[in-house]
């Protein structure tokens, strides 16, 4: 063999062995090994590589013999090879290192080398035999795991910042529903002070409220579960509302409201009229919320050709930092928990507002902020298309919560209450006594049937969530039955999907919970004057 006889000039009496019949099925076996093998004298000359070296790199035995090899390791790491080499080599025991070799196409992988003394009877060095083993993927595999977890201990690290923060805005408001109405317990208190505790319990119940429909929206949103309406829907209308909405909040702290609606832009539109309403809310919001004094003003502009459509609100607040905007729509994360301690509020609102934004096909953006003086938040939405003129402008529904509203129920209504929440029946007792004399309670659905059964009832609200039987499960029992009286639920769940199972069951009416006693009598009252004038 030429390679053979090359390599025995090259080497002195001691390597004589190697090329005999013994030393070719040596270097056969050598060349059939995926790793890089090559072979170096006492002093740490190397002159011979096996095919796969060659295959490699791409080179011949000529320009890889003695420091040859140099050639193809990358220049970063060449200074501490040497010296570990020779390090190594001196001392005469087994050397190990990792470091990027070149592949004839120009790429860099990773190997790691091992090279390992043979002595003679003597402990002489005769010569040393190493060897290459690929190992990029490894260390990728190892790298991902890494970053895997940091990842990982980085998430747990903001969700247990999160449950602290959210721990805090759940009890203060917690904290202020039951210290109040504990003071209105006292028989000292007057008049105004008890209407004043009683408002203060529902504002914070409503924060409380606020903080869990946002993170069922995030949980809804985490399992793919979030319905997006089409609709058409009066823009117009919509910025108006959450304009007069919010004037209030604003006006308590002297912050001038402003809403901008130039001429010419259309007034109607498709999308999800709800989702949007909820991010503009959170933007205003978060804007009153950093403002201490001067203006948040609301302005729409669309771009027909682009048919973009864009609602920004703009401050005069506190502003941002360039690293605070890049993190301000990460989940569990405060950009700043010193300032926000200041601020009430759980955190979710600007990444539910931008995640519910990609949803309606857009984003949020802050295309302006400035410390001291404020910030300019634009929620940009894509391919909206103009709708028609709406004969009457889409409005929510107004239901005062005055406990002298008229409602047009029947005298003597009989009225079934399948409740499992004992707490919760008081409470509904409390509200229907003005109404109707003739209340039976049910605590799940089965007992609601066996009622139903043996009692006539002019109207049942219907909990879907109880034990034994649920709601649903009863609803259609009950029409299965040939009951035909009106069945209004009480439910959590309002999204369509689960609305819509609703009424597939049979009931003719829902009311979120919580449940509000105007909320509640105008639901039954709609309810039955609808269903009659239908027969």
């Amino acid at each position: 063999m030429v390679e053979l006889d090359c390599v025995e000039a090259m080497t002195g009496n001691e390597d004589k062995e190697l090329f005999t019949d013994k030393g070719e099925t040596f270097y056969g076996f050598a060349n059939s090994l995926p790793q890089l093998a090559w072979i170096a004298d006492p002093d740490g000359y190397i002159y011979w590589f096996n095919q796969r070296w060659y295959d490699y790199t791409g080179t011949t035995l000529e320009e890889m013999q003695g420091s040859g090899w140099i050639k193809v390791h990358h220049p970063d790491h060449i200074d501490r090879v040497l010296n570990k080499y020779k390090e190594y080599w001196a001392a005469g025991t087994i050397w190990e290192d990792t470091f990027p070799l070149r592949s004839k196409n120009g790429e860099y992988r990773w190997f790691l080398s091992r090279a390992m003394p043979h002595t003679n009877s003597e402990g002489k060095i005769l010569r040393w035999y190493g060897s290459n083993t690929d190992i990029t993927e490894q260390l990728k595999t190892q790298e991902q795991l890494v970053q895997a977890k940091e990842a990982a201990e980085a998430a747990e690290k903001a969700k247990s910042e999160f449950l602290a923060n959210m721990s805090h805005e759940i009890r203060s408001p917690m904290n202020s529903v039951i210290g109040y109405a504990d003071l209105l317990t006292a028989a000292s208190i007057d008049k105004s002070t008890r209407l004043e505790y009683a408002q203060r319990i529902v504002s914070n119940g409503s924060h409380l409220l606020n903080i869990l429909n946002d993170i069922l929206d995030l949980t809804k949103m985490d399992h793919g579960k979030l319905h997006i309406e089409t609709t058409q829907f009066s823009l117009k209308s919509l910025m108006s509302d959450v304009c007069h909405s919010m004037k209030v909040l604003a006006a308590q702290k002297s912050i001038n409201l402003e809403f901008d609606y130039p001429a010419g832009t259309p007034k109607v539109f498709i999308s999800d009229p709800l989702r949007l309403r909820q991010i503009v809310v959170n933007l205003v919001g978060n804007a009153i919320k950093f403002t201490a004094t001067g203006f948040v003003r609301m302005e729409v502009e669309y771009l027909g050709n682009q048919k973009e459509l864009q609602i920004s609100v703009v401050d005069t607040g506190l502003g941002l930092s360039h690293e605070s905007r890049q993190m301000l729509f990460e989940p569990f994360t405060q950009v700043d928990s010193a300032v926000n301690r200041n601020f009430s509020g759980s955190g979710l609102g600007l990444h539910l507002s931008q995640r519910l934004a990609q949803h309606l096909g857009g984003e949020i953006t802050i295309p302006w902020s400035e410390l001291g003086k404020g910030s300019r938040f634009t929620l940009t939405l894509r391919d909206m298309e103009p709708g028609k003129s709406l004969k009457i402008p889409l409005k929510p529904l107004q239901i005062s919560d005055s406990s002298d509203q008229p409602y047009e129920l029947p005298d003597d209504l009989k009225i079934l209450v399948a409740e499992d929440s004992l707490e919760n029946q008081r409470l509904i007792r409390i509200y229907l006594e003005t109404v109707s004399e003739k209340l039976e309670f049910a605590s799940n659905g089965k007992e609601a049937l066996e009622k139903v059964q043996s009692q006539e009832f002019d109207v049942v609200l219907m909990d879907i969530m109880m034990p034994t039987m649920d709601g649903i499960e009863a609803t259609k029992t009950l029409r299965e039955l040939g009951f035909t009286m009106p069945i209004i639920a009480f439910t959590a769940h309002v999204m369509k999907e689960e609305v819509d199972e609703i009424f597939k069951a049979g009931c003719d009416g829902y009311i979120p919970k919580p449940i509000a006693k105007a909320h509640l009598l105008e639901a039954m009252s709609q309810t039955i004057r609808r269903l009659s004038s239908e027969k």
